[in-house]
């Protein structure tokens, strides 16, 4: 400091306090939320990933298809009409 000609900061009955005022308590939480909306982006990612994967690469495609496939596959009950 004595290179850089800065004095240092003398301080007075609660100064000192006020720099400790919870500042540092609000950085650390914000610190951990952030970690874990990172982690919960990285978890969405892959899930949107394999959620397209399970669908065979097209929304479209699976909602007409597959799906309707599984309606096909369920025997018809007595007295229900087929709507597509």
């Amino acid at each position: 400091m004595k290179r850089a000609g800065i004095t240092p900061v003398m301080l007075e009955a609660k100064e000192g306090l006020s720099l400790l005022n919870g500042t540092q308590g609000m950085l650390a939480l914000l610190s951990l939320a952030l970690h874990e909306a990172d982690i919960l982006v990285d978890t969405a990612d892959v899930a949107a990933s394999l959620s397209l994967d399970a669908l065979r690469g097209s929304p479209a495609r699976s909602m007409r298809g597959s799906c309707m496939r599984a309606r096909m596959r369920v025997p018809p009950r007595q007295g229900g009409t087929l709507r597509t």
